[in-house]
């Protein structure tokens, strides 16, 4: 099996501490985007996918993973992006579309309004949200509870708000030319 997601990672790591705190509580998170549900405290995956056949598989730590950047540099990791894939051939094309549909700025007009890193962060969330339930519209069918899902994967991405260590006013604060060309800068 491939490794695990980020955003599940941190599920996983809420799930522990979580049980930690209640021991009681289920030790259980289903993950969407591997079609498998995950049980911390057995260390077991079961796949709910029709070509794996319910298998299930043990769960386990890998090796400390090292970033290609090294540890000083705070932004992402990119290393898994589709390089491929379809990208806007002008600088600011999804800045100038958010602006647009958010802020009600022109499309066509002068450099539009930043977002912060709140509505950064959260947008991505929106999206993930909007893109797992179209995918997987019988969810209620298969006894499974999207509310469930959503609010651990909000916990998720407010842990990466968090992870972001920027001050309370600065991360509600549109994004301004110093974040973007400072490369200590989240």
């Amino acid at each position: 099996m491939d490794p695990i997601n980020t955003m599940d990672c941190i599920r996983i790591f809420d799930k522990l501490k979580e049980l930690k705190e209640t021991p009681d509580a289920d030790p259980t998170i289903m993950s969407l985007l591997h079609l498998a549900s995950f049980n911390v405290q057995d260390m077991t995956v079961i796949m709910d996918n029709a070509s794996h056949d319910t298998q299930v598989l043990k769960l386990f730590r890998g090796k400390t993973y090292e970033r290609p950047r090294g540890k000083q540099s705070l932004k992402a990791d990119a290393s898994n992006c589709n390089r491929k894939g379809k990208w806007p051939t002008e600088i600011g094309a999804y800045a100038k579309l958010w602006a647009h549909k958010e802020k009600g700025c022109k499309l066509n007009g002068p450099w539009p309004v930043n977002p912060s890193m709140v509505e950064v962060v959260m947008g991505v969330y929106q999206h993930h949200m909007v893109k797992v339930e179209s995918t997987f519209k019988d969810l209620k069918e298969r006894g499974l509870d999207i509310g469930l899902y959503r609010n651990s994967m909000r916990k998720a991405f407010n842990h990466l708000l968090i992870a972001l260590d920027m001050g309370d006013e600065e991360i509600e604060q549109p994004i301004h030319n110093e974040i973007f060309q400072d490369c200590n800068k989240p």
